[in-house]
């Protein structure tokens, strides 16, 4: 599901040269290999938002692409956990990603972890600017500096048909 609906104001806030507004990508990747849930905010500090603390790690996170092709987002992070990387290069099951971005307006910079603003601030209401979720990640690449990898949508046209083959073993009457 994408969500691309961002508010003229905040547009136009963005697009000042001299804007103290900045994008904060939250980035979730969860898999079964992985407890807990890898949650981390591109930023040098920790968030706490909607129950769940957001590890601050600056990563690279590209918007999903727009071609006719199928949808895809770049995302590179820093390879600072052993056991994360080993799970995402090593599973057979891909890993899911949800990609959000909310403005920096949203949150308290004050504190530490930073929290979110209740309250509006001017015209702008707190909110979500982007989002995609319910995105795999594929074609995951682990060097000691660093992880990065794909997120698309899941491709059903790439999937065996049927999906169950009628062998021996399952149905021996069959075979008679």
């Amino acid at each position: 599901m994408t969500q691309r609906d961002i508010p003229n104001v905040l547009v136009e806030a963005l697009n000042q040269p001299s804007s103290s507004i900045a994008l904060l990508p939250f980035l979730t990747i969860t898999h079964p290999s992985l407890a807990p849930t890898v949650r981390v905010v591109s930023d040098h500090f920790d968030y706490v938002f909607g129950g769940n603390t957001y590890a601050g790690m600056p990563f690279d996170a590209r918007p999903m692409t727009d071609g006719e092709n199928a949808p895809f987002a770049q995302l590179v992070m820093q390879n600072v956990n052993a056991a994360v990387s080993r799970a995402l290069e090593t599973a057979e099951e891909r890993a899911q990603v949800v990609l959000t971005l909310y403005a920096s307006i949203d949150f308290d910079l004050t504190q530490d972890p930073r929290v979110p603003i209740s309250n509006a601030i001017g015209q702008i209401t707190p909110g979500k600017v982007y989002e995609y979720a319910g995105f795999e990640l594929t074609q995951i690449e682990v060097t000691p500096a660093s992880i990065s990898g794909r997120g698309s949508l899941p491709d059903y046209g790439r999937e065996p048909w049927p999906p169950i083959q009628a062998t021996e073993d399952r149905y021996p009457g069959l075979f008679i």
